[in-house]
């Protein structure tokens, strides 16, 4: 399922055509109710919270060169309702940190677009319906 408000990005062909053959399912908002959309502005008091704390740390205040470090944080951080990574639920696969990157990377049949959207769905829609059920 993919909850989203009405922005025309959401709405457009081109996502409709990606959502139908991974059975996603499209719902929206009321127009000019973030309520609505609880999750996703619970998510962004979380994100500005870790961007406050990054803020502080490093005794900036130019925010934007700091979120992009703040949301690899983000991502790469184990979510406690779902007990996975929000890039593991979106990739299929942890992200490479940096230290990472000195290791050898997975053989290029993995990474070939049907093997990659088979495995992703056989690897996230157990964890998720797993999650929604246990909520």
């Amino acid at each position: 399922m993919l909850h989203s408000d009405q922005d025309a990005a959401f709405e457009s062909r081109l996502l409709r055509e990606t959502c139908r053959p991974l059975g996603i399912k499209k719902t929206r908002t009321t127009p000019c109710h973030p309520q609505g959309n609880g999750l996703v502005e619970r998510t962004n008091r979380t994100i500005e919270a870790l961007l406050q704390s990054f803020l502080e740390r490093h005794q900036a205040d130019r925010w934007d060169e700091l979120l992009p470090r703040c949301m690899l944080a983000y991502r790469a951080s184990l979510h406690t309702t779902t007990r996975c990574t929000p890039a593991y639920l979106m990739f299929g696969r942890e992200l490479r940190l940096p230290l990472e990157l000195l290791s050898p990377i997975p053989p290029p049949e993995a990474l070939l677009l049907p093997n990659y959207v088979k495995n992703l769905v056989k690897l996230i829609l157990p964890l998720v319906c797993e999650s929604i059920l246990l909520r």
